[in-house]
């Protein structure tokens, strides 16, 4: 199922600067700042997922939405419809529209929780939401940065090694899960305006 809900993910954690003599050097905080105000509440996204048990990624496209605080769309347009909504701690999954959803608490789901929690808490800029489930290691400048995200929490350690998300300025522009497993997704963002 972790697999199946991928883009959901982004994590952060502790304030880290690179260094406290370069002006350009980037912390969380800047980052938070940036994204969320200047990061679109709706992207298209590209996804490549890299699974062992296949001898191709498993590519999906669509659009990603966030509504302030804690709401997220994720539309899968290609190969196949497939809408996922999440709100608080629940998350439904349909195929079509009209079909009935699939609702399941994400608590039941540490993995999914954790991606969910850190997307939600990038996007919002909420940086006590996600040190409480991520270390984060910023770097590079507010004009180009990127985070490595290691979950805390070691039911999610189990599923997920790391995750690595890149941004110019506001907009995020990647994130990169590593799953301990071995296996490892992409996704791409682009901004609809």
């Amino acid at each position: 199922m972790l697999v199946l809900m991928l883009a959901l993910a982004l994590g952060l954690g502790a304030v880290v600067p690179l260094s406290a003599t370069a002006d350009d050097d980037i912390t969380l905080m800047k980052i938070l700042d940036l994204v969320s105000q200047d990061s679109p509440r709706r992207v298209a996204f590209a996804e490549e997922r890299h699974l062992s048990f296949l001898t191709e990624p498993l590519r999906l496209s669509g659009e990603l939405a966030f509504d302030p605080p804690d709401r997220l769309e994720r539309v899968v347009l290609r190969p196949k419809k497939e809408i996922m909504e999440i709100e608080g701690d629940l998350l439904s999954l349909r195929t079509l529209p009209t079909d009935p959803s699939i609702r399941v608490r994400l608590a039941d789901y540490p993995a999914l929780q954790a991606m969910a929690t850190a997307l939600r808490g990038l996007l919002a800029g909420n940086q006590a939401v996600l040190s409480d489930a991520f270390q984060v290691t910023p770097s590079g400048t507010a004009e180009n940065w990127s985070l490595r995200l290691e979950p805390l929490s070691g039911p999610v350690r189990a599923e997920i090694a790391h995750m690595e998300l890149t941004g110019v300025a506001g907009q995020v522009q990647s994130l990169e899960i590593f799953e301990a497993a071995g296996d490892r997704t992409r996704i791409t963002f682009q901004s609809l305006n």
